[in-house]
């Protein structure tokens, strides 16, 4: 009976002892992973305030078309850029002649300024409307579209909306539809 009870005993310190020290390695193996898990926080907040905030593309697409069109972005956030699109119709049979667009971004993707994006724009359209009368208007449009980023800050991007002219103008609305190609800097 005593030696029972003996082996009973020390039976219990053992599980006790085992099962206080998978506690502390259970603890110390929390505490490393909040410091690892903190430590990758700092270094993601470190690297989105220095990434390169300027993005120069050439809209492909648009250039195929007739009416090349060059983008200049600036990343204030990590996920929102603004921008301005210029472009010059060199097709005579609309009336638009050219287009300047600044626009805002808003990116959905894991990387800094990459990934599916909505855009807001203004649309700033100059039409020749007879040989000699040329009118300035104002359109609003909105576009979707997809930023594909490489790791040497090679850039491509997709994108499609339309954007509705105001004012005394024959043309109803603008297009915003590209394939571009450009570098981040």
């Amino acid at each position: 009976m005593k030696r029972a009870l003996s082996v009973l005993i020390l039976t219990l310190i053992t599980i006790n002892a085992i099962q206080s020290q998978e506690r502390s390695l259970s603890q110390e193996k929390s505490l490393s992973q909040e410091r690892s898990l903190s430590q990758n926080r700092a270094f993601i907040k470190a690297n989105k305030r220095s990434f390169e905030r300027n993005e120069i593309r050439v809209n492909l697409l648009s250039s195929v078309i007739g009416f090349p069109e060059f983008n200049y972005e600036r990343f204030l956030e990590s996920n929102f850029g603004l921008g301005v699109a210029g472009s010059l119709y060199l097709v005579e049979e609309t009336n638009i002649r050219s287009m300047l667009i600044p626009y805002g971004r808003l990116y959905f993707g894991e990387k800094v300024c990459a990934g599916f994006f909505i855009e807001g724009n203004l649309g700033l359209i100059t039409e020749k409307l007879y040989p000699s009368t040329i009118t300035t208007n104002l359109g609003i449009g909105v576009a979707i579209g997809y930023k594909f980023l490489t790791i040497n800050n090679w850039v491509g991007d997709i994108h499609l909306g339309v954007g509705r002219i105001y004012g005394g103008s024959h043309v109803e609305a603008y297009p915003r539809i590209g394939v571009s190609l450009g570098k981040r800097f």
